[in-house]
C-alpha cells in the first residue's frame, strides 16, 4: 500500500512539475502577448496622429469676385474676396494661385459677364492653359450666361495657376446678388 502511495505522489509531484512548467510558459506567453499589444496599441495611436495632421493640412482655396468689374483681352480676373484659404497661396491684389504644396489638384472657376456680351477665360497652370469656359449672352437681351470649368492637374510647390479673360464682346465680368464668379481649388492627393 504504501508503494501504492509512493507511486500515486510520485505522479502527483510529476504532473505538479509539468503544470509548473506549463504556467511558467503561460505566464511567458502571456508577457509577450501584453508587449505586443501595447506595441500595437502604439501604432495605431501614431497611425491616428498621422491621420489626423494629413486631415488639417488639406490644401483648399475659395475666392469670389464680391462686384462687376471690367477686364481687357488676356488680363488675370482678380478675384477679390477670400473665403478659404488653407495654404495661404491666393492673392487677392493679382488673381494669382501660388501653389503650396506638389500634388494633384482640382481647379474650378465660373465666370459671368453682363447681358447681350460674351467672354471667352481660361485657367492657366505653370505658363500653359490648362482648360477654356465660354460665357455667351450675345443672343440674348435680358439673361446672364454664366460658364465653369474644372481641370485636374498635377502642380509642384511655386507652380502659379490663374484664370485669364481671352476675348469677347465688352468687357464685364458681372457679379450680382445671385451671381458671383468664382476661383477655387484643393489638393486631392500629395
Amino acid at each position: 500500500m504504501v508503494d501504492k502511495q509512493q507511486a500515486e505522489m510520485d505522479l502527483l509531484k510529476q504532473a505538479n512539475i509539468e503544470l509548473k512548467q506549463e504556467n511558467l510558459q503561460l505566464n511567458y506567453d502571456n508577457t509577450e502577448l501584453k508587449s505586443r499589444v501595447n506595441e500595437l496599441e502604439l501604432d495605431v495611436s501614431r497611425l491616428k496622429d498621422e491621420e489626423e495632421l494629413l486631415q488639417s493640412e488639406r490644401i483648399a482655396f475659395h475666392v469670389y469676385l464680391s462686384s462687376s468689374k471690367c477686364f481687357n483681352d488676356h488680363q488675370i480676373i482678380e478675384y477679390d474676396t477670400e473665403v478659404l484659404d488653407t495654404g495661404n497661396g491666393y492673392n487677392e491684389h493679382d488673381g494669382i494661385y501660388i501653389v503650396p504644396e506638389s500634388g494633384i489638384y482640382v481647379f474650378t472657376w465660373t465666370f459671368t459677364n453682363d447681358i447681350a456680351e460674351y467672354a471667352i477665360t481660361e485657367i492657366v497652370v505653370n505658363g500653359e492653359t490648362q482648360g477654356w469656359t465660354i460665357a455667351d449672352g450675345s443672343g440674348q437681351r435680358l439673361l446672364y450666361n454664366p460658364s465653369s470649368g474644372l481641370v485636374l492637374a498635377r502642380v509642384n510647390a511655386g507652380d502659379h495657376v490663374f484664370i485669364r479673360r481671352v476675348e469677347g464682346r465688352g468687357c464685364t465680368a458681372y457679379s450680382g446678388q445671385y451671381v458671383q464668379p468664382t476661383f477655387s481649388g484643393w489638393q486631392l492627393s500629395p
